[in-house]
C-alpha cells in the first residue's frame, strides 16, 4: 500500500522511464530510462505504508529511533531516517482540538536543535487529557502532510499523516497519567510499539 497523496511522486519516474524505454532510439537514453525506474523503487520504499497490527496502550506515533525519552515531562522525541515507514500514527484515541503549522529551519533531527524546525503540531484531548504530536522536518523533508482535521474523532492507531523524506517525530503526554515504557536508543514501529500506558 502506498502513503496517500503521494502517488504522483511515484508516476512521474515511473511515466519518465516508460517513454524512455519504449519511444527513443538513442542508446544512452536506455541508461536514463534504468535511472529513473530505480528511482521509482525508491520512492515506493519511501512512501510505502503497511497494514500494522495496533499495539497495547499508548503507541508509537512513527517508525524509527528514540532520541529523547522523558518520564518526567512525559516527552518523547522519535527519529525517523529515510528507510523508516514515514506514515504517522495515532497514538491514543482523542478528538483533534487543534492543528498548527510552524515555518523554520531544517536542521538535521536527530538533533535535540530540530525541535525548532518546520512542523505541524496536532493537539488531541483523549481519556487522559491533552496529548501533543509535533511532525517536524529535517534536512531532505520538506514537507508535512496532514491527514485529519480539527474536531474529527480519531482512533487510536488512526493515519496522522506524512512527513517526506526522514524526519522527526515529538510526543508530549501528561506526565502524571502516563508511564513510558521506552528508552533512548529504542526502536520502535508506528502503530504497533507501545511507547507507554496510563498509571493505575
Amino acid at each position: 500500500m502506498i502513503a496517500t497523496g503521494t502517488g504522483r511522486w511515484i508516476l512521474l519516474p515511473m511515466a519518465a522511464s516508460a517513454i524512455l524505454t519504449f519511444t527513443s532510439e538513442v542508446p544512452h537514453h536506455y541508461w536514463l530510462a534504468l535511472g529513473f525506474t530505480i528511482l521509482t523503487f525508491v520512492l515506493v520504499l519511501f512512501f510505502r505504508d503497511p497494514e500494522r497490527p495496533i499495539g497495547e496502550g499508548i503507541i508509537s506515533p512513527a517508525d524509527g529511533r528514540v532520541v529523547e525519552a522523558d518520564p518526567t515531562q512525559g516527552h518523547l522525541a522519535i527519529f525517523m531516517n529515510l528507510l523508516h515507514v514515514h506514515v504517522n500514527r495515532v497514538p491514543l484515541e482523542g478528538t483533534v482540538q487543534a492543528l498548527s503549522s510552524r515555518h523554520g529551519p531544517h536542521k538535521p533531527a536527530f538533533l535535540p536543535e530540530a525541535r525548532d524546525n518546520a512542523q505541524v503540531e496536532t493537539l488531541l484531548l483523549t481519556s487522559i487529557g491533552e496529548v501533543k504530536v509535533r511532525q517536524i522536518a529535517g534536512i531532505f523533508a520538506r514537507r508535512v502532510r496532514t491527514y485529519v482535521n480539527k474536531g474529527e474523532r480519531v482512533d487510536k492507531g488512526q493515519r496522522l499523516g506524512i512527513i517526506c523524506f526522514g524526519s522527526r517525530v515529538e510526543l508530549d503526554l501528561p506526565a502524571d497519567r502516563v508511564v513510558l515504557k521506552v528508552r533512548v536508543g529504542d526502536r520502535v514501529r508506528a502503530g504497533s510499539s507501545q511507547i507507554g500506558e496510563v498509571r493505575a
